[in-house]
């Protein structure tokens, strides 16, 4: 089939080990700039420390890793880890800490799910 691309859900890898597969993601940046207003109204936006945040939903464990012990290790350590995040071609990576988790395990189908935030320590980098 001509022009077919090859979809992939995201991935979150942390210290280099893929750790799950994701039905969801989602990425919120922040610059840190503030508005500054002068007599004649805004006068600029100041350049801050930019920030991110990664939430991650419905986490579908990678065989082998033991993915959701080492995402409550994380929480509970409160650890900073290397998290690289792959969506659409392109990876966000950087310093973060988990700092939310919600882990649901369905004994009726033996699945095992969970909501993550990540948040950045330092400067994320799209790479």
């Amino acid at each position: 089939m001509a022009g077919a691309q090859n979809i992939q859900r995201a991935h979150v890898y942390v210290s280099s080990i893929k750790l799950a597969e994701l039905s969801d993601a989602t990425f919120s940046g922040s610059t840190g700039g503030e508005q500054h207003h002068g007599d004649e109204g805004v006068v600029g936006i100041s350049e801050g420390n930019p920030t991110g945040d990664v939430r991650c939903n419905h986490i579908i464990p990678t065989p082998g890793t033991a993915a959701s012990n080492k995402l409550l290790e994380l929480h509970f350590s409160q650890a900073y880890c290397a998290l690289s995040l792959q969506m659409g071609g392109k990876a966000i990576t950087g310093k973060f800490k988990l700092v939310e988790c919600e882990i649901t395990s369905t004994s009726a189908t033996g699945a095992l799910t969970g909501s993550f935030t990540f948040r950045s320590g330092d400067t994320p980098k799209l790479i």
